[in-house]
């Protein structure tokens, strides 16, 4: 390089040249500080906040609602046609009355347990016999007991087998009043079992608890992140679904229909009472599904002298109410 004047002390000279892009490696040096995974996932939900906001509170709660009204809303298959046959299975086998009520209300109750006890009666496996004892200077005492017929079999499901065990354990004959100390505790093994068969069916997906459970810890997480829409959404659904395949949701549909015949079975007096038989087999399903009374007050009136082989004390129509109420189970359960 050269000046074309004279450089003194002290002074400079300035040389300006070109270069190639590329003829250099670019710079590793960064304008801002380094950030963080979280730092920078951070500052892209801030710069995109509010269409976070609009999918977790519009998109994702329209979409979650849509979703319910067509796949798990019961009014898509219409009003229940009078259903007068016991439910059963794809493989055409019929549902016990556990299962049945069980699918009804999605969950394993109190009733489920008393119309499996009635059913085995029926089905000459045990016998309900109310017993009295005098007292001087009180009334007498009512107790009822369940005597065992017939031992356990292959054509008992594993849910009838765990209460037929239960039962029986200490003999042949137990006292109902005796089942309400810790019978809770066999009432949880039966919840479980009766929903891992109601899984391997294809009735259910899971057991309901659990996914209930599941929806109402992300409602309150959506809460707490002021997702207020879509919480409300989340505690909608943990309180409406109860797991129920497509398939679950068909069969309840044809329970509907079979709880029309229990509470109104009047309307053909001459078909039912020559079938007396299936009649008799609908008792622990009008237990199981809640219409019992209105069942038992029919069946009066087609069989006034019903004296059924299974139960042994005074007339059935009179204490069938007391032996059900006796037959009520432990607290426990209920909070189950």
């Amino acid at each position: 390089f050269t000046s074309s004047s004279v450089i003194n002390p002290g002074g400079g000279l300035t040389v300006v040249t070109t270069y190639k892009v590329g003829t250099f490696p670019k710079s590793i040096l960064q304008k801002d500080p380094p950030r963080t995974f979280g730092d920078k996932i951070a500052s892209l939900f801030l710069k995109y906040f509010y269409i976070f906001y609009l999918l977790l509170n519009l998109v994702i709660p329209v979409l979650l609602i849509r979703w319910y009204i067509k796949n798990k809303n019961k009014k898509k298959y219409g009003p229940p046609s009078v259903n007068f046959e016991t439910p059963e299975d794809l493989k055409g086998e019929r549902l016990t009355p556990a299962e049945a009520g069980t699918i009804d209300t999605a969950k394993l109750e109190k009733d489920d347990v008393l119309a499996t006890i009635f059913d085995l009666a029926v089905r000459k496996y045990l016998r309900l016999e109310e017993s009295k004892t005098k007292r001087k200077l009180l009334p007498d005492s009512i107790d009822q007991k369940i005597i065992k017929l017939k031992e356990v079999d292959e054509k008992l499901n594993n849910f009838e087998k765990k209460l037929m065990d239960r039962l029986f354990r200490d003999g042949d004959e137990v006292k109902v009043s005796a089942l309400k100390k810790d019978f809770y505790k066999t009432f949880q093994n039966l919840e479980e079992e009766i929903f891992d068969s109601l899984v391997k069916k294809g009735f259910y997906v899971k057991n309901p608890k659990n996914q209930k459970a599941l929806l109402i810890i992300l409602g309150f997480f959506a809460l707490g992140t002021l997702n207020i829409i879509l919480a409300i959404v989340l505690f909608f659904l943990g309180l409406r679904l109860n797991g129920r395949t497509s398939l679950g949701d068909e069969i309840d549909h044809k329970i509907d229909g079979l709880k029309l015949f229990l509470k109104s079975m009047n309307r053909n007096y001459k078909w039912q009472a020559n079938k007396f038989y299936t009649v008799e087999q609908m008792i622990p399903y009008a237990v199981s599904l809640g219409y019992i009374n209105e069942f038992m007050a029919q069946l009066k009136i087609i069989k006034p002298d019903y004296s059924p082989s299974w139960y042994s004390g005074s007339n059935f129509y009179v204490s069938y109410a007391g032996f059900y109420a006796g037959m009520s189970l432990p607290r426990e359960i209920k909070r189950l």
